[in-house]
């Protein structure tokens, strides 16, 4: 399942000779792409302002953070940011100024990409439908129903076909985690069943920490966990209060969907990961 990758990790090692670190530029060039990806959907929305730039400079000070520092210099990093590379290409495909047929094999081919470089790249294809069916002046109207229902039709079963005979995670725990411990007992859906609710609390938790933990991990303070959860909330907030000046203004559906959708992606994204948790033991989650 993960497919590109693979491929990628398979070509770059027969072109170097064996040399980890041009896996390393290879995750700098899949976030500059990301970047680029969204410098040029700012643009195709708002126009060449002196607000677009600023707002890339923010979006790149998030994208190249020097607290990721995992990312940049371990290898095969990139395949956790492709999911992200091909939900950008995805939204500038169905932004460009191209005929509906040529806008969904484009965003289609994108979405399948997604979907087989890492397990979020599921998400690529409930994300992006808001942008289908809300965003005015990117398809004709009839032509817009059509590329929905293609879309949900090719998406659940790309998504299918992705899940089928995904029972069981393969890896053994030991070898998985790199140290012994007792084998997986307890899962996220399990706890779902017994505990709803506080177990629906902490996934919320959850997701607001790891919002937080991009820009919030690595201070010399006395809970790191405490601060990137503040951290967390405190970017949630400023997205909230963003499309609620949006709406208000009647900007959503105009120039703030995307926005609206990566946030969807991000949120969605989230929840796979603490659904498909287990439970260890003490402090091995």
């Amino acid at each position: 399942r993960l497919l590109l990758p693979r491929i990628i990790i398979i070509v770059s090692m027969f072109a170097s000779g064996g040399d980890y670190r041009v896996q390393s530029f290879i995750t700098f060039a899949v976030v500059a792409l990301i970047s680029t990806c969204l410098l040029w959907l700012m643009t195709r929305l708002n126009g060449t302002r002196k607000s677009v730039l600023w707002a890339w400079v923010l979006v790149n000070i998030a994208l190249f953070s020097p607290i990721q520092f995992h990312n940049w210099l371990w290898p095969m990093q990139f395949a956790y940011f492709l999911p992200y590379t091909f939900l950008a290409l995805c939204l500038c495909a169905l932004y460009a100024r191209i005929a509906a047929l040529p806008k969904f094999a484009l965003a289609a081919l994108f979405a399948l990409a997604g979907n087989y470089s890492f397990v979020q790249g599921n998400l690529i294809w409930p994300a992006v439908l808001p942008v289908i069916v809300f965003a005015p002046d990117i398809l004709a109207k009839q032509a817009r129903k059509k590329f929905a229902i293609a879309w949900l039709v090719l998406g659940a079963v790309a998504m299918t076909l992705y899940f089928r005979g995904l029972e069981h995670n393969s890896a053994a725990p030991d070898y998985a985690y790199g140290h012994e411990g007792v084998p997986p007992t307890m899962s996220t859906l399990h706890q779902l069943q017994e505990h709803p609710l506080e177990t629906t609390s902490r996934m919320g938790r959850f997701v607001i920490a790891m919002f937080g933990n991009a820009i919030g991990r690595g201070f010399p303070v006395a809970n790191n966990l405490v601060f990137s959860s503040l951290c967390g909330a405190i970017v949630l907030a400023l997205a909230i209060v963003g499309l609620t000046v949006a709406w208000k203004r009647g900007l959503v559906f105009r120039s703030a969907i995307p926005w609206v959708c990566l946030l969807l992606f991000t949120f969605l994204t989230a929840a796979f990961v603490s659904v498909g948790g287990v439970w260890r033991g003490d402090y091995q989650p």
